[in-house]
């Protein structure tokens, strides 16, 4: 007799499964009894487990958010009740510097050149008096400059979004809380500032939507000082300084200056600038120009500093590159050094997103040298050390600070020191994770 496959049919009911689905999308209740006596694995009909599965996780994940924007909601309505109870505006004038492609190649390997390519920041680097320094771990390299922004102004993080993201372009869409719109709220002017086109990244759209109140572009300039094909840092430090004789006596200004001067190539030649730093041992006219622009610019920043250092008004500057410039630049420095750019180890590879960051103020801080933080944490540090309270989404953070002081897209350092990711943490931060999705695509609702 020949063998009969015998395929046994388990009890199930079609129409019950939909029933418990229909029910879940209906009635919020229903989605909760459902889930306490209920798993994906109960329906026979896969794809109703499959429903099942996401309604649930979904109802977890719009909880959380709901959590979370309660949190920030009683964090806000903390903050703002010390704001207007206990603070008493000192800081008249608070000047953010993000550097185009500025950094210290020194983080890649030791070199030498026929004279310092960055000495007031050096200097600056020993132990000033009311200044602290540091690296500013950054999610970009070579290009991307406004994720840099984005990270710094608002306190999201893009290690949150997927890879490739231009968060000003694909995700600021409406008015979002920034450092801005923040300093807008204790009646600062807020300025922003770049010395090239407007429409770059979007920013003539985004900046109003993260409450600056002024935006000067290129056309803002009159007779500016260029190097290469680019307004000079000088002349673009030199706006804020006209900014600041130009307000009212005690007015409260905020100005974000985007420099553009630096910005690549480095192999062309020009008639309005002469590289003037050498590399022993390098053959490199990129590195060369590179180092050179970097001079000027360090000239730059210790002109406003001076400047600064006389004013009557409290005043703190804050300067800080957005990315190293593209490996062809750096890797010649490694290779000097006998290291493959091609099989850096997951530490040697952090160091390209690494650039320097130094906080002055003409009024008594704490000094720090050797500080390692991230961009989406340097808005942190800075109202800190001007006694102001923390806007609603940074006092949420201080917890993850703590256990994770350093996060980017490259890398997310640990309290103890250990290099991870932003995947490898995964649960772990969630509920940062989920503030972001929240300002950037619930807030206002």
């Amino acid at each position: 007799m020949d063998d009969i496959a015998i395929t046994r049919i388990m009890p199930n009911s079609l129409e019950a499964e939909q029933s418990v689905i229909g029910s879940m999308l209906m009635d919020k209740q229903a989605i909760i009894s459902a889930g306490e006596i209920l798993s994906a694995d109960d329906f026979y009909h896969r794809q109703y487990g499959i429903m099942f599965q996401a309604i649930t996780e979904l109802d977890k994940e719009l909880y959380r958010l709901n959590t979370q924007s309660e949190r920030l909601e009683e964090n806000k309505e903390k903050q703002m009740n010390y704001m207007w109870e206990e603070y008493e505006l000192t800081l008249h004038a608070a000047m953010e510097l993000r550097d185009e492609a500025f950094s210290d190649l020194a983080v890649r390997g030791e070199f030498t050149t026929n004279e310092d390519y960055m000495p007031f920041i050096h200097s600056l680097q020993q132990g000033a008096e009311n200044t602290r320094t540091g690296y500013l771990n950054v999610s970009v390299l070579g290009g991307n400059t406004a994720n840099t922004e984005f990270e710094f102004l608002t306190g999201s993080t893009i290690g949150f979004l997927p890879q490739g993201s231009v968060a000003y372009q694909q995700y600021v869409q409406k008015e979002m809380p920034s450092l801005a719109s923040y300093l807008k709220e204790l009646d600062y002017h807020t300025v922003a500032i770049h010395p090239y086109y407007a429409s770059g990244w979007d920013r003539d759209r985004v900046y109003p939507l993260l409450g600056f109140d002024e935006f000067l572009s290129q056309d803002d300039f009159r007779n500016p000082k260029r190097i290469r094909n680019y307004i000079s840092d000088e002349s673009s430090f030199a706006k804020i300084i006209e900014l600041y004789e130009n307000k009212e006596a005690g007015e409260p200004l905020f100005v974000f200056n985007v420099t553009m001067q630096n910005h690549s190539g480095y192999e062309e030649e020009f008639h309005n600038f002469t590289p003037d730093i050498t590399v022993d041992g390098i053959d490199s006219k990129a590195l060369s120009m590179y180092l050179s622009l970097v001079k000027q610019t360090d000239s730059a920043l210790q002109g406003l500093i001076d400047y600064f250092s006389q004013a009557d008004e409290d005043t703190m500057i804050v300067f800080f590159g957005d990315h190293q410039p593209t490996t062809y630049v750096s890797n010649p420095i490694l290779r000097n050094n006998k290291v493959n750019p091609e099989t850096l180890t997951d530490e040697e590879n952090l160091l390209k997103y690494k650039v320097p960051y130094v906080i002055w103020s003409n009024f008594d801080i704490e000094e720090q040298t050797d500080g390692e933080t991230s961009a989406n944490y340097l808005a942190m540090d800075v109202l800190e050390n001007c006694d102001l309270p923390l806007p609603a989404l940074q006092s949420s953070l201080t917890g993850v600070r703590e256990k994770y002081p350093v996060i980017s897209a490259a890398g997310v350092r640990e309290a103890d020191g250990t290099l991870t990711t932003v995947k490898e943490c995964g649960e772990a931060l969630n509920d940062y994770r989920s503030l972001e999705y929240y300002l950037l695509f619930d807030y206002g609702r």
